[in-house]
């Protein structure tokens, strides 16, 4: 049986009496209820390693994130499983690994919120015709890597216009809604530099600035050497008094935009998600 096939038959059982008594005094109300009502203790039993982790109950939070990975899976569970129904036998057992890490990563979230999008980045992962769990850890290590705040960064850049008016959002709204000022703001875009889910005007340019820079070097190098020959013969200084040496203005500037692996990591993990509302 696959970790999908456990997921989907404690979706169709109810959790026992033991269970759900731990649920009412160690879990959040509405997250209890939606363990009492999926079988808990299959659950554990498709997640090796994992679900004897849980079954401890020594670890509420992990408990909670399970829980909430479930809740979102649940969602989704019947178009992943037709996804996965059409894959071949190699693929399946990679589709075991992938989903087996994307339950690592939700267990060990500070941020439950964020569970929402790796359960979100796995199903786009699985619609994929070839199926790479290389990709698939780079994309949910990154996602272990950021907060809310950075994906809120990523999306501000990487849908600078509201969808209903057509207007360019307005970072005020993120500062005001993070309670952060323009120094937290511009630090975390260097982090997501960092990560390389952003890039600046520097990290495209610079190549074409330096070759700017090494012709006008060419150039000036050139006019010295003509400077050099009218000073021993003055009757050649006409010829270069009115010469200047043109130069091409540096492009390079620190202006952030989102790099083209933002914009794929974005697409699989934030598109369509409800915290794009924010």
């Amino acid at each position: 049986m696959t970790i999908l096939d456990g997921f989907q038959e404690a979706l169709t059982s109810r959790a026992s009496n033991q269970t759900q008594e731990f649920l009412q005094g160690h879990v959040d109300s509405e997250v209890a209820q939606f363990g009492m009502e999926v079988g808990v203790e299959s659950l554990f039993n498709s997640l090796p390693g994992i679900g004897a982790t849980i079954a401890t109950y020594r670890n509420k939070k992990q408990m909670r994130n399970l829980l909430k990975f479930t809740e979102e899976l649940n969602k989704r569970i019947d178009d992943i499983q037709d996804m996965v129904a059409s894959k071949d036998e190699v693929d399946k057992e990679k589709i075991d690994d992938i989903v087996n890490s994307a339950i690592e990563r939700a267990l060990r979230s500070e941020q439950e919120e964020k569970i929402e999008f790796i359960v979100h980045g796995l199903e786009k992962i699985l619609e994929n015709d070839d199926v790479s769990f290389d990709v698939a850890s780079l994309y949910f290590d990154t996602i272990d890597r950021l907060t809310l705040l950075d994906i809120a960064v990523l999306k501000f850049y990487r849908t600078p216009f509201d969808s209903e008016t057509g207007e360019m959002r307005d970072v005020k709204k993120l500062l005001e809604t993070f309670n952060i000022s323009m120094d937290i703001f511009n630090a975390t875009k260097a982090n997501l530099r960092t990560i390389g889910l952003m890039e600046t005007k520097t990290d495209k340019k610079i190549a074409d600035d330096i070759t700017n820079v090494y012709k006008t070097l060419s150039t000036l190098a050139e006019k010295v050497n003509a400077l050099n020959t009218a000073i021993k013969d003055p009757k050649k200084t006409k010829n270069i008094k009115n010469q200047t040496v043109k130069t091409k203005k540096v492009q390079s500037k620190d202006t952030y935009e989102i790099s083209k692996f933002g914009k794929d990591f974005h697409d699989y993990f934030i598109d369509e998600n409800p915290f794009n509302n924010n």
